[in-house]
């Protein structure tokens, strides 16, 4: 015999959306019609829309009556708890809200309102429509047992809304330990216990949250939520016990995913097994989601077993640091994904150390967290915000819990008044709650004392509070944490105390952790790599740009193959940042992201990647006044700093991530491209080739970029050239209505549907009469064909800046047809006789008696501007061993200098083999000579570039000119020698006399 259970959530029952709930929940009563009973139901919040009694009538017609009548269950059987969105806003009142939210701000505060039956009267009206539907229709809201059969689980709904006020609600909810403690008494004797609420913990405000979070792994079997619109199962763990935390996700939301848990719960024999649904719009039902639990959705477990807890042996000072150690480890879980496998400790382990350095001597070295949990010094950590701080405390803390050591943590504020032992004393017992003569003998053993927000620069009195508190206790530890700007200098701390800056976890730290899964399996490696970003993302550790390094450098070793959901990682990520997750925040996320795209177009487009705070405030004031936007541009542009998507450092703003800018363009592209693409123009192509490979992902297409790269490679018919973007616009006439068969046909060439080409014709017309560069050359005979050619080369040699997100056989592809239009580019440059002759008048009024010479002067001149602009336009570190692979395979000579030139500036390794090997292979003169003056212009003008060293740099231009003179000249191998120093030595003359900017 078991106990079967139903647990959905987030409904957001309107006027507006009736048809849709009806047909969900008959879904979801179709699947649960095959299961052999339903005994009760959880329903965890957001019932309604915005809280009105009408909604909730709605929700009890169309939701609670079908559901009661398709398990013949009573109205007690139907758990419910209340959701933000069940809040009505409109009872809120704006002159007691601020004395509402001073009376949460701590939890001991939180604790005393809610025993006040009277006082938490206030705020629990805006919960009125809430309290009197589920009254009135006799809905189970407070603590109650549930038995069936021999079965009994005991049940508590708490209510995590009653403060909630608006959009900023994130780490200000209270549940409080009151209120728990309050429900807990009534069922205390169940076998089984099980806890309701809406919003995940994470939700809550810290100090509340990590009481809550002991409660439950101290008493309760499992506790369910809502909110997030996932599904998700963990098993947690701490000294106090262990228990199970399960996420429902929305029966019905937006872009969001949709489902319902179903559990299997045994008293007896403490078995556990919860299958999670998923809609599949495809088929328009719900499945059992291996995704939640694989293979078959169902996750199979045992309850614990609590006999064993047993604290009455423990010394005071363990019995502190086990309760520290738990508070710790609970502010952890919100950033680190949940212990539930190797593979996941892994993750912690290798991700979670920071990266420390601290000063020695003129140098810096690495400083080791063991180094700082062993030795007995104090240390003043730097960081400037948003790097981990708070995070990395916690992770300390908790460290130190495990080897007894209570480790105490503060802010920075409530050190102010606590001077000398007896201050000191006072601090740690009302800390702890604990009476000051146990406060005092813990001084006596080992204390930590950890201090966040600290400002202590030398001159301050609390500095000499901290240095008098461990004079007077030889055993306390200080670390504390804060900007760099406000703590003590190296040479201002005594040598007892240890300074360090905490920095972002370097980029080879990353790709070394990454070998590591580069030993499994192919497949294996892409599933475990993407669960664990996905697993990163939704638990917030992002605080260091960790997940973004990983990102970049997975799909830059392609170890996990095409990762085609890089953009769903990151809109995830973009979107719990933004808050479009709390449906009750209305517009204000999407003005949000509206913002940080047009931020985003303003760097992308001025080639920069900061704005000042000034620039960016009268941008945001624009765009408000322009979409008629009722905010306070100042108070915008806090909230983008809040979600840590932009940073700010001093006077300067820029995003978090490089990705995330470029993220932030291709939306923007996407918003205006297809509808404005007259402002194209050459210069804005190749701007914009950084986000084309997420501007195809975004209008749902993938593959059209590659696809249009295919079109480079068709031709029209004999004799014309070949195809180009613009070329496009002249098969108009083939258009479905003109003569659907050859357009069809034509599609297929281009493994595009005719809608596709629709679409792709009716822009390239548009690109092709629109664009600045067009309507320069307009008119001007002769240089048409070659304005088609450069308009083309910056549209495809754009898309390799970031081919990073392509497979390699794209990449392969890619890369040839970009040498394919330079190699037509600089035959177009060189067949120009109006442009040749008028370079050679401006070079050489005389030219005609030196038109061979000056001819082949421009023809390697062109080379290398070609050479240059493919290596900075499709720049990328990660084309290295792509173009080394297509040289090796390239018979054309001038191909291979191009391939050879964009190689060597992009950093790749071994340029100096290359060049030997092109020309012991060529067979021309020309290429050689071709080869000499790039080396010789790289010489004069750098004292070194990308990976090639002025040694090995000189060593090459030396060794191609010795071959050049000896393929044309009968000189002996020593008179060339002579003759190639004399060479070296007039280019060292150059070098002398050109700066690196003279190019």
């Amino acid at each position: 015999m078991s106990i079967r259970i139903l647990h959905f959530s987030d409904i957001h029952i309107s006027s507006g959306n009736t048809a849709s709930v009806r047909d969900r929940v008959e879904a979801m009563l179709g699947v649960c019609a095959k299961e052999s009973r339903i005994d009760a139901v959880f329903f965890t919040g957001d019932a309604t829309y915005s809280g009105q009694a009408g909604q909730f009538e709605l929700f009890h017609r169309r939701v609670v009556e079908p559901i009661l009548e398709a398990f013949a269950l009573q109205s007690q059987r139907f758990y419910i708890v209340p959701g933000n969105h069940d809040v009505d806003r409109s009872r809120i009142r704006k002159l007691t809200e601020p004395g509402i939210r001073n009376a949460v701000s701590t939890a001991d505060a939180a604790d005393e309102l809610w025993r006040n039956e009277e006082d938490r009267k206030l705020p629990f009206d805006r919960l009125n429509a809430y309290d009197e539907f589920v009254q009135r229709n006799n809905l189970q809201h407070a603590a109650s047992l549930l038995q069936v059969g021999s079965e009994t689980i005991g049940v508590c709904c708490l209510n995590s809304a009653w403060t909630s006020s608006g959009d900023q609600d994130r780490n200000k909810l209270v549940i409080t330990r009151a209120q728990v403690d309050e429900q807990y008494s009534q069922i205390s004797s169940a076998p089984v216990r099980v806890a309701l609420w809406h919003h995940p913990l994470s939700w809550l405000a810290d100090d509340d949250g990590v009481r809550v979070r002991e409660r439950m792994s101290a008493r309760f079997d499992m506790y369910c939520m809502g909110h997030l619109h996932e599904d998700e199962g963990i098993r947690l763990s701490s000294p106090h016990g262990e228990c199970y935390s399960f996420q429902a996700p929305a029966l019905l939301a937006a872009k969001a995913q949709t489902g319902f848990l179903i559990y299997e719960i045994s008293s007896v024999t403490r078995q556990l097994a919860v299958t999670s649904y998923r809609w599949d719009d495809r088929r328009g039902t719900y499945h059992a989601s291996p995704e939640f639990a694989p293979p078959s959705g169902t996750w199979k477990g045992t309850l614990p077993n609590r006999s064993g807890l047993d604290d009455k042996a423990l010394t005071l000072r363990t019995r502190a640091s086990q309760d520290l150690r738990t508070e710790y480890q609970s502010r952890l879980l919100r950033h680190l994904p949940p212990s539930t496998s190797i593979a996941s400790r892994d993750i912690e382990h290798r991700f979670i150390e920071p990266h420390l350095l601290a000063p020695s001597g003129k140098r810096e070295r690495t400083l080791q967290l063991q180094d700082i949990l062993k030795d007995n010094k104090s240390h003043i950590i730097a960081g400037k915000p948003h790097s981990g701080k708070t995070t990395l405390l916690d992770y300390i803390g908790a460290k130190l819990s495990v080897s007894g050591c209570v480790a105490i943590r503060l802010d920075f504020s409530e050190i102010a008044d606590k001077a000398e032992r007896r201050g000191l004393v006072t601090l740690i017992s009302e800390r702890l709650n604990k009476p000051k003569n146990q406060a005092d003998k813990m001084l006596g053993g080992s204390v930590a004392l950890l201090i966040d927000n600290a400002l202590v620069e030398s001159n301050r009195p609390e500095w000499g509070i901290i240095n008098g508190w461990r004079n007077n206790c030889p055993s306390l530890r200080v670390i504390a944490v804060g900007p760099p700007i406000m703590l003590p200098t190296e040479e201002e701390i005594p040598g007892t105390w240890v300074r360090s800056t905490l920095n972002p976890l370097p980029v080879t730290r990353v790709r070394d952790e990454l070998t590591r899964f580069g030993r499994s399996p192919g497949e294996a490696v892409g599933q475990k790599l993407e669960a664990s970003l996905n697993t990163l993302i939704e638990a917030e550790l992002p605080r260091w740009p960790w997940v973004i390094l990983i990102l970049a450098e997975l799909t830059n070793r392609s170890l996990a193959g095409d990762i085609t959901n890089l953009v769903g990682l990151l809109k995830t990520y973009v979107d719990l940042r933004l808050g479009v997750f709390e449906i009750a925040s209305g517009e204000r996320p999407k003005i949000r992201a509206r913002l940080l795209r047009t931020l985003s177009a303003k760097m992308m487009d001025g080639r920069k990647n900061v704005l000042t705070f000034i620039e960016a405030l009268d941008l945001i004031n624009t765009e408000i006044r322009a979409c008629a936007i009722e905010a306070e541009p100042r108070e915008l542009l806090k909230e983008l700093i809040a979600s840590q998507l932009l940073i700010m450092d001093g006077d300067e703003l820029s995003f978090a991530f490089f990705v995330l800018q470029e993220f932030f363009y291709a939306e923007h592209l996407r918003e205006t491209m297809w509808s404005d693409v007259e402002q194209l123009d050459g210069d804005s192509l190749i701007r914009l080739g950084g986000a084309l490979v997420f501007l195809a992902e975004m209008v749902d297409q993938p593959k059209l970029v590659e696809r249009c790269l295919a079109l480079t490679k068709e031709h029209l018919p004999e004799g014309a050239r070949p195809f180009r973007i613009d070329d496009l616009a002249d098969l108009t006439h083939l258009m479905p209505e003109n003569s659907p068969e050859e357009a069809v046909s034509r599609a297929k060439a281009g493994a595009l549907s005719v809608d596709e080409m629709g679409v792709v014709l009716s822009e390239a017309e548009s690109a092709r009469a629109g664009t600045r560069l067009h309507r320069v050359r307009h008119g001007k005979e002769g240089l048409e064909a070659l304005g088609q050619s450069i308009y083309q080369f910056v549209s495809a040699v754009g898309v390799l800046r970031s081919s990073m997100w392509l497979s390699k056989d794209s990449k392969l592809s890619a890369t040839k047809a970009a040498v394919d239009l330079s190699t037509m580019l600089l035959g177009e440059f060189i067949r120009d006789e109006q442009l040749t002759s008028a370079i050679m008048d401006a070079v050489a009024p005389g030219w005609k008696s030196s038109k061979k010479e000056l001819s082949g002067i421009i023809s390697a001149t062109m080379l290398l501007i070609i050479g240059h602009l493919v290596a900075n336009t499709g720049g990328a570190r990660h084309l290295a061993s792509t173009l080394r692979e297509t040289f090796m395979a390239e018979q054309d000579e001038i191909r291979r200098i191009l391939l050879l030139i964009w190689y060597s500036e992009l950093g790749g390794e071994g340029t100096h083999s290359l060049v030997d090997k092109l020309l012991e292979e060529t067979s021309s003169n020309t290429v050689v000579g071709m080869l000499e003056f790039w080396l010789t212009i790289r010489y004069i003008n750098s004292v070194s570039f990308s990976s090639v060293n002025v040694v090995t740099l000189e060593s090459m231009l030396r060794r191609t000119v010795q071959e050049r003179m000896r393929r044309t000249s009968s000189n002996s191998a020593v008179e060339i020698k002579i003759l190639a120093d004399q060479q070296m030595q007039q280019a060292k003359k150059l070098k002398l006399q050109h700066s690196s900017t003279t190019e």
